[in-house]
């Protein structure tokens, strides 16, 4: 995760911030839920560099039904 990685490496903030900014994404103002997940995550240190051995399993997941869930 570039994020979590910049605080190790601030020397990437500017190329990764240029590389960000020649992306031609225009993410949509809203989007409807349909389905929500639940997981459960795991590191073996949550207090060190956890993005690096963080897993993850699947626990359940939910269809929503009636009236449209927007967020």
């Amino acid at each position: 995760m570039a994020s979590h990685e910049l605080t190790l490496r601030p020397d990437l903030y500017e190329e990764i911030g240029e590389f960000l900014d020649t992306l031609a994404v225009d993410p949509p103002k809203r989007f409807t839920a349909e389905t929500i997940s639940l997981c459960r995550f795991h590191s073996g240190d949550w207090n060190a560099q956890w993005w690096r051995d963080m897993t993850w399993v699947h626990v359940r997941s939910w269809r929503l039904q009636g009236a449209e869930a927007t967020v």
